[in-house]
């Protein structure tokens, strides 16, 4: 498992110390949560999992008096992440979890990792990153919340898709439970959002059309959220139509194959593979014959520039005298003379042309 911690000091800005992840991925949630403000965020996939989490408050203040935080990044694959991983990333979501529900949502006490982390060591860290700063940011991350016991909770049935408040208890206990068993391969998202009050606020949240588990728990002060734990209808995602459907669908955009055409039904615009469009026969007819006829006007043409150049070639006769070299060094040099460019003739009639325009 990869830990990456991200703060700032005195006079230096944010910055992950030693190494930084290679995908800044919960940018993708800033339309339902503030990524810099008190947020958890668990993706579970096939082969992997990730977790971040922010608004950790720290006891340090920068220069200016701001208060600073710390921000947490944790990924691992699933075959490779041990039992000891898997209570450690628990741990970190339990406590914040705790911390949150406390203060209604404001913040996540960061004071264990200020033990570990003071501000002199803060400093030098940033002023000097290096191989094992990043190593020695982990081992902090592991002190601070390695050997907490977590208690079970008491849920043995959960929905697939629901959303509560973070004071909602059963709430906070079912969130505990996704995020095992997504931590024990099985996907899904388990989601604290601060700019969340109702199940409507987490539309188009990314996975929420994914077969895994959605467990969301909104952070905002008096959400609606908090009385009970809503149950939120799956959407299931309709099998491909056609072999790799999918895997095209993420590039394709708002224009890629799941959009319905809007000439379904009246024959214009027919598909026949994803993104691909045929063109109907008639129109394909039209476009035959116009290429066919272009072809023939282009080639009588050339015939008739070649018929008036040959007309216009003197022909070479045998003469009795060989050509001296004034005449030679004259026919040469009127060879390579350019001809004079005619002007094309105006018609008077004022009727349109049926040749083309040169």
């Amino acid at each position: 498992m990869d830990i990456y911690l991200r703060t700032r000091g005195l006079d230096k800005d944010y910055r992950f110390l030693g190494e930084a992840p290679a995908e800044f991925w919960w940018r993708q949630y800033r339309a339902w949560t503030d990524t810099e403000g008190p947020t958890i965020l668990l993706e579970s996939g096939a082969d992997y999992w990730r977790a971040y989490l922010a608004g950790i408050t720290s006891a340090r203040r920068d220069l200016s008096d701001r208060p600073i935080q710390f921000n947490l990044a944790f990924a691992g694959a699933h075959e490779t992440t041990d039992a000891e991983a898997r209570e450690l990333m628990l741990a970190v979501l339990a406590r914040s979890l705790a911390d949150l529900a406390a203060s209604a949502g404001g913040s996540i006490s960061g004071a264990a990792l200020d033990e570990r982390l003071p501000q002199g060591v803060v400093e030098r860290m940033l002023a000097g990153p290096a191989e094992e700063t990043w190593q020695e940011a982990a081992q902090a991350v592991r002190s601070a919340y390695g050997g907490e016991v977590i208690a079970e909770a008491d849920v043995t049935d959960f929905p697939q898709a629901w959303a509560a408040g973070i004071a909602n208890e059963t709430g906070r206990g079912l969130f505990l439970s996704c995020a095992a068993e997504m931590l024990g391969g099985k996907p899904g998202h388990a989601l604290v959002l601060n700019l969340m009050a109702t199940p409507a606020d987490a539309a188009d949240l990314p996975g929420n059309d994914s077969p895994g588990l959605l467990a969301l728990l909104a952070a905002r002060p008096g959400a609606r959220l908090d009385e009970e734990v809503t149950a939120l209808e799956v959407k299931k995602a309709e099998p491909p139509r056609f072999p790799g459907q999918h895997q095209r669908s993420s590039q394709a955009g708002k224009t890629g194959p799941h959009r319905r055409s809007p000439h379904r039904g009246t024959g214009l615009g027919r598909t026949s593979s994803p993104g691909r469009r045929m063109v109907p026969a008639g129109m394909a007819g039209l476009a035959v014959l116009a290429a066919l006829t272009l072809l023939a006007a282009l080639t009588f043409g050339v015939i008739r520039i070649d018929q008036a150049h040959s007309a216009r070639t003197p022909v070479n006769r045998p003469s009795s005298q060989p050509p001296t070299v004034t005449r030679s060094l004259t026919s040469t040099s009127r060879s390579l003379a350019p001809s004079p460019v005619r002007s094309p003739r105006r018609r008077t009639s004022g009727k349109p042309s049926s040749q083309p325009t040169p």
